[in-house]
């Protein structure tokens, strides 16, 4: 574990580049390397022997010690050999198992104890990063002021009304919405996994994305001629990328809350190449709210998006960028 001295970040990460292990913060990393690599480098201000502790994800490092060793959990797990997890896996097929497999099988969801990780993973060159999920994902607020005329809504209906989304499909992510309600009628793709509880936020949310008006005004959406799909959000991992490729999905939409991680976990490496659309948390504190002030954070601000306004104003620029 390695403390570098301010302003040699740029410098230490170009010579240590391979073997860096993690950037826990801006002056401290994890690196392998030998004591003579590091005992007189100018940019080094300090180093110590890790441990293995910094496999963990800060939200499971900080809870360690509150697990019962002995009860299973479901863990992320990242990896550099595929095969070599499997293998270990399979030889402590009493004690763990593989749930899933992400990201060109570097990621997987694991169902062990944490006896087990601690171990036997922690200490596995092979194993990075050890994640666990605390918070269950939760459905935003209730939206009760749904207006077409913002962001010139109405005006798109009327000089485009051949621009649709006809031809794409949007998957929407969490909870099911009413596939029986009129304004989706024909235009409901079943995938799996679905959830079977069906909720209002969900029939809103496609009702926003997609609706075709039918019912009344306002339940006409911005791209009321595109094709509708619902994926289950308690899983958050994506889903497999042959069912984006089999039904043509091109954007999710994920519009629920799991509380603030302040650290870019391997969940959130495993998001695949279509537009995913985050709603971020109504009740979220402004401190959290930093990095939309960072220089060229444009493409923040076009994902994780605060309102409603926003989030039409986004379906309306992907259509018409068709």
């Amino acid at each position: 574990m390695i403390k570098i001295y301010s302003g040699q970040t740029k410098s230490f990460k170009q010579q240590f580049q391979a073997q860096i292990k993690r950037q826990l913060n801006v002056n401290w990393f994890i690196v392998k390397a030998d004591s003579s690599e590091i005992q007189n480098n100018i940019s080094i201000e300090q180093y110590f022997v890790a441990n293995n502790n910094w496999k963990l994800s800060p939200a499971l490092l900080s809870k360690r010690n509150e697990l019962s060793l002995s009860k299973n959990f479901i863990f992320l797990i990242e990896v550099n050999d595929s095969s070599l997890l499997v293998n270990l896996t399979n030889q402590y097929a009493a004690q763990t198992s593989i749930l899933s497999t992400h990201k060109n099988g570097k990621i997987f969801r694991v169902k062990t104890s944490f006896s087990f990780v601690a171990k036997t993973l922690l200490d596995d060159e092979n194993v990075l990063f050890v994640d666990i999920k605390f918070n269950t994902p939760n459905e935003e607020t209730v939206i009760n002021d749904y207006d077409n005329s913002v962001n010139d809504i109405n005006l798109l209906f009327a000089k485009y009304p051949g621009i649709n989304g006809k031809g794409l499909t949007v998957s929407v992510k969490e909870n099911l919405f009413d596939t029986t309600d009129i304004d989706f009628k024909g235009r409901y793709k079943h995938t799996t996994p679905n959830s079977t509880q069906i909720t209002s936020h969900a029939t809103t949310m496609t009702t926003l994305i997609g609706g075709a008006g039918n019912s009344f005004y306002t339940g006409k959406g911005i791209a009321w001629g595109c094709n509708l799909s619902s994926s289950d959000f308690a899983v958050l991992l994506p889903d497999a990328n042959s069912a984006y490729r089999q039904y043509n999905i091109s954007v999710q939409s994920h519009s629920y809350g799991v509380g603030v991680e302040n650290f870019y976990g391997s969940d959130a490496a495993t998001l695949p190449l279509i537009v995913c659309l985050f709603t971020m948390k109504e009740s979220l504190p402004p401190a959290h709210n930093l990095y939309f002030k960072l220089p060229g954070a444009e493409l923040i601000r076009s994902i994780f998006y605060n309102n409603n306004a926003t989030r039409r104003n986004l379906f309306r620029d992907k259509l018409c960028s068709k």
